[in-house]
């Protein structure tokens, strides 16, 4: 699984983050097809970001779509940061 971000939302996350001093860092994309309940897309641009979540900091990639969809974390961060398995 792959964090993920519509586009609008990642301008506007973008934004939020150069209110603080700071900026996504463009990664290379894979080549690869993000699926789901909507059906299938692909990349279009990759990215890590600072996140901070429940008091934790970290970096997360991000990979930029087209469908309408807020920032959504993958699986393995949930349950490697929150102590689930």
């Amino acid at each position: 699984q792959h964090g993920v971000v519509c586009r609008d939302q990642f301008e506007q996350l973008k934004d939020s983050l150069s209110s603080y001093g700071l900026k996504p860092r463009k990664i290379p994309t894979i080549q690869v097809n993000a699926e789901g309940v909507g059906g299938t897309t692909s990349f279009i641009e990759s990215a890590e970001i600072p996140v901070g979540i429940g008091g934790k900091r970290g970096i997360l990639d991000v990979h930029v779509i087209e469908n309408s969809v807020p920032l959504l974390l993958p699986v393995y961060m949930a349950c490697r940061s929150f102590g689930s398995s």
